[in-house]
């Protein structure tokens, strides 16, 4: 079946599946098995076009920059060969390639959607199994949190011991008001799942909850924990003095570095501290030395309209609401980490 664009709603329902929204799932009869890769490779997320010669264009989401991909899979030849909209949302496993602007797909985890897939970001939820006309079950760190759209209830269940998380499997039990007990187990299971409108995802589920027993696809979660550190950089000029370059790197290992420089690339100020990501969805940016010295400050950032990291409030360092960095290098920590200089 082919993918058209005659029908908007239909465009709007694959941006509402892959961010976690109610939309029909539906599991392959007879899903291929997914062949894992023998490393983890770099996650990335973001929109694919085509170049030609077996060639893509990747932009990570909010990324002032791009790269070329080479896709072995074929997972993307397919799916512009049934698709009539230029570009397509994409998460993935890469591995470096003959230099850093090249990347070859290790494993296509998801694919569907458009640009605003990228503000979708799963924060506090590892996983995110559902069928949008009758369940949704997020897995969170210490509890899974089942929607049950059929009986109109929301279910929270404590991670029981019996909780196989490294084969991606969880069960519990949850006492309800009239005593009895409900049972339900979880499973995800590393095989292709599709729904019908053109959402791609990299595992199928099961849930049972009581005696019944429900079907649906699952993606992993947390994508702006993982796609957050790189490197973020723009000019900034504070009233009538000469401008400055303004570079924060967030390191994969939580550690952050935040320099100024001036028109000669001189070093005027640097910051080492940590990073963190709010349950808010907020960056926090903690400073513990300055030039070597102990130092204490606390800068909060969110994303704006445009994905560049905003300063908000005040900084004893860079005012009030001055500072808004875009993407501009992957992270360096998990660039060494692959091999890639």
């Amino acid at each position: 079946m082919s993918y058209s664009v005659r029908n908007t709603v239909i465009v709007a329902l694959v941006l509402a599946v892959v961010s976690g929204c109610q939309v029909p799932l539906t599991s392959h009869e007879t899903p291929p098995q997914i062949v894992r890769p023998a490393s983890p490779g770099l996650f990335q997320r973001g929109l694919v076009s085509a170049v030609g010669d077996g060639q893509w264009r990747f932009r990570p989401c909010f990324a002032h920059y791009e790269w070329i991909l080479s896709d072995p899979t074929e997972r993307l030849s397919r799916r512009f060969s049934e698709q009539l909209a230029p570009t397509v949302y994409g998460e993935f496993s890469l591995a470096p390639g003959e230099d850093l602007k090249h990347w070859q797909v290790q494993q296509v985890h998801l694919l569907g959607g458009g640009e605003a897939t990228c503000r979708f970001s799963l924060n506090e939820i590892n996983y995110r199994a559902a069928n949008g006309r009758e369940w949704v079950a997020d897995v969170l760190a210490d509890t899974i949190v089942v929607q049950d759209y059929a009986r109109v209830s929301r279910m929270t269940f404590a991670m029981a011991s019996g909780a196989r998380p490294d084969d991606l499997q969880w069960r519990s039990d949850l006492k309800q008001r009239n005593g009895e007990k409900i049972q339900m187990e979880l499973t995800l299971s590393q095989t292709a799942c599709s729904d019908p409108y053109g959402g791609e995802y990299e595992f199928s589920a099961k849930l049972k909850l009581g005696k019944r027993t429900l079907s649906g696809c699952a993606r992993s979660g947390n994508l702006e924990q993982r796609t957050l550190p790189g490197v973020y950089a723009a000019d900034l000029r504070m009233g009538q003095g000469p401008g400055r370059r303004i570079e924060l790197s967030l390191l994969g290992s939580g550690r952050m570095e935040l320099k100024q420089t001036d028109t000669q690339q001189r070093s005027l100020l640097f910051q080492q501290g940590q990073w963190s990501l709010l349950k808010t969805g907020k960056l926090l940016v903690e400073v513990q030395q300055t030039n070597g010295r102990p130092d204490t400050e606390l800068m909060l950032f969110v994303r704006d309209a445009q994905g560049r990291l905003a300063l908000e409030g005040y900084s004893s360092s860079y005012g009030e609401n001055l500072l808004r960095l875009p993407l501009v290098a992957p992270d360096p920590e998990q660039l060494w980490n692959l091999g890639v200089q």
